[in-house]
């Protein structure tokens, strides 16, 4: 495979906040307050998708409601919120309703086990730690920005299939499984505790805020959680107010070295880069997110911009762009391929991770990268 030209822009920036979820949730929490995460989309000719209204999530609007109460402490939980998100919240039994049915919850889960690193994000953004991830048997996949908020954990396997033997033994008060990939065992997780399933793999910022709300209230912390994602709203409202406006579509694909995925605006990066006021260059389609896509594919399309999410050391992506089809792609010759961690930007699709994320899509497209 022949080495790619020096037009790719290689920057791992260093960790920021980052992450957007709309000019109005901003404005609310200006009102309120006074002063206070290889996939690919199908591979078609490419068509430009203007930019969706962000999600505002109802824990952000809770915590702006009541941000403006002089009588809450500051990290205390304001009641009026915490029932505003939903009205099992502070109570001793909660019956969460989730993608496979409803679990009911008794007090508030101690030791949880999650099979996504979304879920651990959601978990370490409320200050609660998990005692089991499924990390694939790597820690290194789950991101320092939230390595660093759980700590020492234990390993249940891979995402895909993890040990249900050693789930079991950690004897969990609270499972988060993922739908798309735990549903066949949903059953036998049921068994060994209470168990909730969401969108973590196929999820967007969205669903994934969303996905946050429920798990607060199954681990009766809804006040901490709306506080979070208020602060994530306004971080991602901020990191947007400074991208540039006159930006042509993106594209974000993920490469390993024998294939190239591309991921359509139904899928998790895009909706992030989206909820930032890009374009982006292909349309959604829901039922098929990602699409494996040939080298002729991508020419057609002639991407200005591609974020490239890299698998391996040497990509399939950086070896077309040495060669004449792949190097005459507008963002080839203009040098604004930039290649980002795998980890960050494929697998964890979290609420800190879609901070990071922004905050280096803007540094990257602003040149303030390191």
């Amino acid at each position: 495979m022949s080495a790619p030209r020096k037009v790719f822009v290689v920057r791992r920036t260093a960790s920021r906040f980052t992450f957007f979820a709309a000019v109005a949730a901003a404005g609310m929490l200006i009102a309120g307050c006074g002063s206070s995460g290889a996939d690919g989309p199908s591979a078609g000719a490419a068509a430009s998708s203007d930019l969706s209204p962000v999600p505002t999530s109802s824990a952000a609007a809770a915590a702006a409601q009541t941000s403006s109460d002089p009588a809450a402490p500051s990290g205390s939980a304001a009641p009026g919120a915490a029932t505003a998100l939903d009205p099992q919240c502070g109570k001793e039994t909660r019956t969460i309703t989730h993608d496979l049915g409803t679990t009911t919850i008794k007090g508030d889960p101690a030791k949880v086990v999650v099979l996504e690193f979304p879920f651990a994000d959601a978990l370490a953004s409320i200050g609660e730690k998990p005692i089991g991830i499924a990390d694939d048997g790597d820690p290194s996949r789950i991101i320092p920005q939230v390595a660093e908020k759980i700590g020492t954990y234990t390993s249940v396997g891979t995402r895909q299939s993890p040990s249900l033997q050693n789930i079991a033994a950690l004897k969990p008060d609270l499972i988060i499984a993922d739908t798309s990939r735990h549903k066949d065992i949903y059953d036998q997780l049921s068994k060994i505790a209470p168990t909730i399933s969401l969108a973590g793999n196929k999820s967007t910022y969205e669903s994934n805020l969303k996905a946050a709300e429920t798990i607060s209230v199954a681990m009766n912390r809804c006040q901490q959680m709306a506080d979070r994602l208020a602060k994530n709203s306004a971080t991602i409202a901020a990191i947007a107010a400074k991208m540039p406006n006159d930006l042509p579509p993106v594209l974000f694909v993920v490469s390993t070295d024998k294939q190239v995925t591309e991921h359509n605006a139904a899928s998790y990066p895009p909706s992030v880069l989206m909820a930032l006021g890009l374009k982006y260059l292909l349309p959604a389609d829901a039922k098929n997110p990602t699409a494996e896509a040939s080298e002729e594919t991508v020419a057609t399309q002639n991407p200005s911009v591609v974020f490239l999410s890299a698998a391996t050391d040497q990509t399939l992506f950086e070896a077309w762009a040495a060669d004449p089809v792949g190097g005459s792609l507008t963002a080839v010759k203009d040098g604004k391929v930039f290649k980002v961690d795998n980890n960050l930007w494929s697998r964890a699709k979290g609420i800190t991770a879609s901070e990071v994320m922004a905050q280096q899509a803007l540094d990257l497209l602003t040149g303030g990268g390191s």
